[in-house]
This record gives structure tokens, C-alpha cells and sequence, in this order.
């Protein structure tokens, strides 16, 4: 019995996502660094992702592994660092998304 649980995908809602600005710039005032990434930033299992829904906008030096300042390197400390509330924001941006698109809330 295959107990694989496949996590909730919208695609629509990632696109939304890239074509906002990032969340550690716009905190911190800053212009975008290029390309904006959907991180899945919800709660998940060791390699896994977690939900579509639950993506944030990073740009590259937020998002990118080689970079000092990024959600990859810093991990947890990501949130305290660029004084950002996870499951705050998640919330805006689906409450921002489910608003533009005239979508109802789940």
C-alpha cells in the first residue's frame, strides 16, 4: 500500500507569487536583486516541499544557496534576521492573491 501523500500544487498561485516583490527587500527598503523565486517556506517533511500556497517571493540573494544572506544559508534564522513573520505573510499573500484574482478563500 503506497502511503505517499502528494502535496497540493497551484500553479497559478507560483506565478502570482514571482511577480511580486521579494520579502527581505521590500523589509528592508531595497530594489529587487533580479529574478524572484517561490521558496516554499510552510511546514514539510525532510525532503520534501511543503504546499504551493504556502510560497514566498525571494529574489536570488535571499533565495540562493551560495548566498550569505539567503533563507538556504541562514535557515531558521532567516525569519529573525529580516524581522519577517512566516505564517504572517503566507497569510497576506494568499489573503493578497485569493483578493487580485477574485478567487474565494480556501
Amino acid at each position: 500500500m503506497n502511503t505517499y501523500k502528494q502535496r497540493p500544487r497551484d500553479f497559478s498561485y507560483m506565478s502570482f507569487i514571482k511577480s511580486q516583490q521579494c520579502c527581505a527587500c521590500e523589509k528592508l527598503r531595497l530594489l529587487n536583486f533580479g529574478t524572484i523565486y517561490a521558496h516554499h517556506a510552510g511546514p514539510h517533511g525532510l525532503s520534501q516541499k511543503s504546499p504551493d500556497r504556502t510560497c514566498i517571493p525571494l529574489c536570488w540573494r535571499h533565495h540562493d544557496r551560495n548566498s550569505t544572506a539567503s533563507i538556504h544559508t541562514l535557515g531558521k534564522r532567516f525569519w529573525l534576521v529580516y524581522g519577517l513573520d512566516r505564517n504572517a505573510l503566507i497569510e497576506e499573500l494568499n489573503a493578497r492573491y485569493d483578493s487580485e484574482c477574485g478567487r474565494m478563500a480556501a
